[in-house]
């Protein structure tokens, strides 16, 4: 699995433990946690966009659907593609 895959699980756990977090938040502290702060990696939006987007959708168990104002909805709507081809 990639980093980016590993910042999506711990940033799920996070929100397992506390559902009080919101979903940028938690993804900003775990792509810290593997990347640095202020990386180019850890700021990278087509990951972060994704998982939101999930967030979004509902995808993701413990968070209620809604709006996790994304920048662009392009990579949300690949990784929405991406989960009708796995079903």
């Amino acid at each position: 699995m990639g980093k980016y895959g590993q910042a999506a699980i711990e940033a799920v756990s996070l929100l397992s433990t506390n559902p009080l977090l919101k979903p940028r938040d938690v993804w900003n502290k775990a792509t810290t946690e593997i990347f640095g702060n202020g990386t180019s990696s850890q700021l990278k939006g087509c990951p972060r966009s994704t998982f939101l987007g999930f967030c979004e959708e509902g995808y993701i168990k413990g968070v209620s659907p809604g709006n996790y104002h994304l920048k662009s909805t392009k990579n949300k709507e690949y990784g929405i593609r991406v989960v009708a081809l796995i079903k």
